[in-house]
């Protein structure tokens, strides 16, 4: 349900003096807007719970485009009245120059999103499970128990929190555990076929490249 809101008066100086005097309306009222006199588009918006939001209201020019309002931030650090201002003559610039702030703005979210999806994807804890699960459980390895052991001792406290991406041949050759010459850990295998080794791959195996 849209908030109420009451009619906006005319142009103010959006200041520091008139945001930390400003009465605030009551529930009933519902919010208001103030537009701000030295800037065209740019407002405050003062809510019944006692926030001040900065926004910026435009059109685009694409025919039949309709007025939005976009939100930059509540008052308070980092957000001054005379930041907010240039913070929107910046995004007027770029309504200016073709560019929706909204829409780039979404863009950029899910953007983040993704990458975020992704680096957890490739996090070394989950991309051993995926290892352990498709590769030697699918197999039914009777090493199992030796492997997981290796993981859970050798590997994933020292890989903790890093993308497998990130990781060097360098330190999987460290993180080789000390073994006799005639017998290698279990989880060797994984540490060199991640960096190709011996010119086998377990990425497939693993889910790595896939989303």
């Amino acid at each position: 349900m849209q908030a109420l809101e009451t009619p906006s008066r005319g142009p103010v100086s959006i200041s520091k003096k008139l945001i930390n005097e400003i009465d605030f309306p009551t529930a009933e009222e519902g919010r208001r807007v103030l537009w701000d006199r030295q800037l065209k588009g740019y407002g405050i918006r003062v809510n019944p719970n006692k926030t001040v939001v900065f926004i910026v209201q435009y059109r685009m020019k694409a025919k039949g485009a309709k007025t939005q309002t976009y939100t930059i931030g509540k008052y308070g650090s980092p957000w001054a009245p005379d930041v907010a201002r240039e913070e929107a003559r910046s995004l007027l610039e770029k309504v200016h120059r073709g560019i929706d702030p909204i829409a780039e703005r979404r863009a950029q979210e899910a953007a983040d999103e993704q990458a975020a999806l992704e680096e957890s994807h490739y996090d070394f804890d989950a991309f051993a499970d995926r290892y352990i699960d498709q590769h030697v459980k699918a197999n039914e390895l009777r090493s199992l128990k030796d492997i997981e052991g290796t993981f859970d001792r050798d590997l994933r406290p020292y890989f903790k929190g890093k993308s497998v991406r990130q990781i060097t041949k360098q330190e999987c050759v460290n993180r080789r555990p000390k073994r006799t010459p005639y017998r290698r850990a279990k989880g060797t295998p994984f540490v060199e076929q991640r960096n190709g080794y011996d010119g086998r791959t377990v990425r497939a195996g693993c889910g790595v490249g896939r989303a």
